[in-house]
């Protein structure tokens, strides 16, 4: 990319980010961060890099080719899955009366004192 056509990026760039300001410094720095890069491929990475962004890119944010959110937790049917198998495993614990009964019983035979429990 020349300086003209990182002018013209920015000018880009302001228009959907109005917050960001277009001054020489940024030219020339972008210019020479940029200058390897070709101009059409910068425009769609910024139309792209907008579509799921609310502020302004820096330079390597438009040298990156995917810019989508992406959510790398489980999806709803692997939760449900996840749920049903914690209420699968949740049936093999001790009612909470019985487990104090076990608890008591460990304390007494390693001679701990519980607090507040005895």
């Amino acid at each position: 990319m020349n300086k003209k056509q990182t002018f013209e990026l920015l000018k880009a760039i302001s228009a959907l980010y109005p917050i960001f300001e277009v001054t020489q410094m940024k030219i020339d720095l972008w210019t020479t961060i940029l200058s390897e890069q070709e101009y059409e491929e910068m425009q769609k990475n910024l139309a792209n890099y907008a579509k799921y962004n609310q502020f302004p890119p820096k330079p390597a944010d438009l040298l990156k080719e995917d810019h989508e959110v992406k959510y790398t937790g489980p999806t709803v049917a692997e939760t449900k899955s996840m749920f049903n198998q914690w209420d699968e495993n949740s049936k093999d614990v001790a009612p909470p009366e019985e487990r104090e009964k076990h608890l008591k019983e460990i304390a007494k035979i390693l001679g701990i004192k519980r607090r507040g429990r005895q």
